[in-house]
């Protein structure tokens, strides 16, 4: 009997933590211990089966770090992420949880399959605005995919700047404020990609079947508002001011646009944008609106070639 104990013990050990791949180790999360001080090996495979509390903290999770929610989620504070980072889950809730960068050069980033759900932040201020997904001004990502995710309860569902960006198959409702549409309301998005001002050039953006249901935001989509952003692709979202999720909203609603690409487009060639199938009802002021620049008034400088068709306004 000893002994089968004892071998049932090393194969619990061998079962916690081990080698997946030659370069990558396995580790299952003890509800026992803090979520930082298991989470601190590069390359490294994490499953979280339980509930996690950070307890307001900031965390800077290992490059190459994949967590796999099995059931468990981790809740209240931000984790910053660096290159080959995998955030995976089948629907679990987080909340009050911030995913973001901060740094430059980050890259191959994933984030699938998760429920964010913010807090409701009623700030006025640019600075104190809550972002579920948010790439800071000193950071950037080239290689960035966000799908299958539901964020909701932010002022901002995700706010980002990089290159080679999918965001893809999401939904988001129930971001923005009503009490902020008088202050800074510019920054309270759905979804905003290419919002980059003193960064290099950001191209390649892919932001299609998502649905943007949030009626307070300022615009459900906005990519490529200040830079000289590239090849952008709008394709086959739905953006409907909704209240919740259930039901079109009638009434208070303080949406401007649905989809807005190139706001001061300082571009100095023509760039290639493509609008495409996707429904847009219920905002204030245009449904699709695309602009050149604020200054320079002559035709084809600064300018997008942009294709808009087959959408239903």
């Amino acid at each position: 009997m000893m002994l089968i104990r004892r071998f049932l013990f090393f194969l619990s050990l061998i079962l916690i933590v081990l080698p997946v791949k030659a370069n990558k180790l396995y580790v299952q999360l003890s509800p026992n211990k803090p979520f930082a001080s298991q989470c601190t090996t590069q390359n490294t495979i994490y499953e979280i089966r339980h509930d996690f509390d950070l307890k307001g903290k900031v965390l800077r999770l290992p490059k190459g770090c994949v967590l796999k929610l099995n059931g468990g989620s981790i809740n209240n504070g931000k984790l910053y992420l660096l290159s080959d980072t995998r955030i995976m889950g089948t629907g679990e809730k987080c909340n009050r949880l911030l995913l973001g960068v901060e740094v430059k050069n980050v890259e191959n980033v994933l984030i699938d399959g998760i429920e964010l759900i913010g807090y409701k932040n009623s700030a006025t201020k640019r600075e104190e605005i809550v972002t579920g997904i948010k790439v800071s001004p000193g950071g950037s990502v080239n290689g960035l995919t966000v799908s299958n995710c539901v964020i909701h309860g932010y002022n901002s569902g995700i706010s980002l700047r990089g290159s080679n960006v999918t965001i893809k198959d999401n939904v988001f409702y129930d971001n923005g404020h009503k009490g902020t549409i008088g202050g800074v309301h510019d920054d309270e998005v759905d979804l905003c990609a290419g919002y980059s001002p003193n960064e290099p050039e950001t191209c390649n953006f892919i932001i299609t079947g998502n649905r943007c249901l949030s009626k307070y935001v300022h615009r459900n989509i906005d990519c490529g508002e200040l830079l000289s952003e590239n090849n952008i692709i709008v394709s086959g979202n739905i953006c409907v001011s909704m209240d919740g999720t259930t039901s079109e909203a009638t009434d208070d609603i303080r949406k401007s646009q649905c989809i807005l690409v190139g706001y001061t487009g300082l571009s100095e060639t023509n760039r290639a944008v493509l609008i495409s199938n996707n429904i847009c009802k219920h905002c204030c002021w245009g449904g699709i609106y695309v602009r050149a620049n604020n200054t320079d008034k002559t035709a084809g400088f600064n300018g997008y070639v942009a294709m808009i068709t087959g959408n239903y306004i």
